[in-house]
């Protein structure tokens, strides 16, 4: 119903404003300045980038698991008592060797001792470089997709980041750019209090005024310097908050003097669009918290698909450090595991993802209608604060003529003192409400793009 009301009642008024913003060159304004400098230079963004990249990181050493991996291990160890074997050879073999002398008339075959070999080794090492690779393991390609979810989450808290820090730049914008009208108001009506002032100071002099007229002229005047004094103060308070946003020096100046008819018609051109949120950052995350749940149940549904990897040595045993052919060696297997039962963990593992996945799921749908509608609910204020401009365009106009007419017949004496002081403050009220809503249209619009996921970061 809203949206429909919108479409009938604005087009002539928002129409040619679109056109004029259509006819205007692009350029980057003052605004857009600041913000790219509060998103280069805002610390919490910088922050969030940094666990940006570390999640990265963490992809990348996923990847690397499918790689081989490459060590040289080597050990070294000597010894002596303990257990040991008897190798009875020269029993065995003696016999053997006198007969053998005694055939051949010789003593060609000695006579050997019996063997004693302890089982610690002595100067011993052990030196190899050992490859292993994974040949199927699902786990190792499933946490890959894990940390793939993982960086665009962070990605994602950055841009929601982004997006909330770009609307309060603008509403601190339009907040200093506000007070500093509000002072030119007050300052306007400063100057025509002063005129009242010594014109009541004329007439009084010419014996045609009254003393009361001058007091109530000065207690305007006073009244008048006391509310710009107030004002300055918030603008210069807005101009503190705006500078912390930015993470700029407190007393830096701002730049005020660029029009800001472009962001008004854009402003307006909300008007006629839809409030779609499907842009906004947390309803993308919480999208890729249900496909990381749905990774993390396929996952546990895989744990009994076996795990095969394949190992490689090569390398050189021997006693003091002893390095020849019969030293080296080479060793290759290949290891095969296959769960059988691991008392229904995994089975609880999996109940549990698809409890967090619908969690998960209920969470998105839930958020995305509360954002939809705030976002309806912002933009109907987005059409009547619009609309209440348009109204404070023609009553500061009428206060204008009328202050203008009330002021010509005071001075000609026809319009009693009363009437030209309601006739000023009718003025100051309506500058003043124009100025107000101008701003809240801007504000409003700032407000209405965040939450419809704009502008794109």
């Amino acid at each position: 119903m809203n949206l429909k009301f919108s479409r009938l009642r604005l087009p002539a008024i928002v129409l040619p404003l679109l056109f004029c913003s259509l006819s205007m060159k692009a350029q980057t304004s003052a605004l857009d300045q600041y913000i790219e400098e509060g998103l280069k230079s805002n610390l919490v963004i910088q922050q969030k980038n940094i666990d940006v990249k570390k999640a990265w990181y963490s992809l990348k050493n996923a990847g690397s698991l499918f790689l081989p991996t490459v060590s040289l291990q080597g050990t070294y160890q000597t010894g002596a008592g303990g257990r040991s074997i008897s190798l009875p050879v020269g029993d065995l073999m003696n016999p053997v060797y006198t007969t053998l002398n005694k055939l051949t008339g010789s003593e060609k075959f000695p006579q050997i001792n019996n063997v004693e070999q302890d089982f610690l080794a002595s100067n011993f090492y052990d030196a190899k470089i050992r490859t292993t690779i994974p040949i199927i393991n699902t786990d190792l390609k499933y946490n890959e997709k894990i940390q793939q979810q993982e960086v665009a989450f962070k990605e994602l808290e950055v841009e929601g980041f982004k997006l909330e820090l770009v609307k309060k730049i603008k509403v601190a914008y339009y907040s200093y750019c506000s007070a500093l009208k509000v002072v030119g108001v007050y300052e306007s009506a400063l100057v025509l209090a002063n005129e009242n002032l010594r014109i009541n100071e004329r007439l009084l002099k010419n014996g045609k005024g009254l003393p009361s007229y001058v007091l109530r002229s000065q207690s305007e005047q006073e009244n008048t310097r006391a509310k710009i004094t107030e004002a300055r103060k918030s603008a210069e308070n807005a101009k503190l908050y705006f500078n912390f946003l930015i993470n700029r020096d407190s007393e830096s100046s701002i730049n005020v003097f660029s029009p800001l008819t472009e962001e008004f018609n854009k402003a307006v051109s909300l008007l006629l669009a839809d409030a779609d949120v499907s842009g906004r950052p947390e309803l993308n995350a919480l999208k890729e918290l249900v496909k990381l749940n749905s990774i993390v149940i396929r996952m546990n549904e895989n744990y009994r698909k076996p795990k095969i990897s394949g190992f490689v040595d090569i390398g050189s045993q021997a006693e003091r450090f002893r390095v020849d052919a019969t030293s080296t060696y080479y060793n290759a297997g290949v290891q095969l595991e296959i769960p059988l039962f691991n008392g229904h963990r995994n089975t609880i593992k999996i109940e549990q993802a698809r409890l967090d996945k619908q969690k998960a799921e209920l969470n998105l749908n839930y958020t995305a209608q509360q954002l939809s509608l705030s976002a309806t609910s912002i933009k109907n204020n987005l059409t009547a604060v619009y609309q209440s401009y348009i109204s404070a365009l023609k009553s500061a106009e009428s206060a204008a003529s009328y202050q203008r007419l009330i002021e010509r017949g005071f001075k000609e004496g026809i319009n009693t003192f009363i009437e030209d002081i309601d006739g000023r403050n009718l003025l100051t009220a309506a500058q003043l409400h124009v100025n107000i809503n101008y701003y809240n249209v801007l504000i409003t619009a700032a407000n209405l793009e965040a939450e419809t996921g704009l502008p794109k970061l």
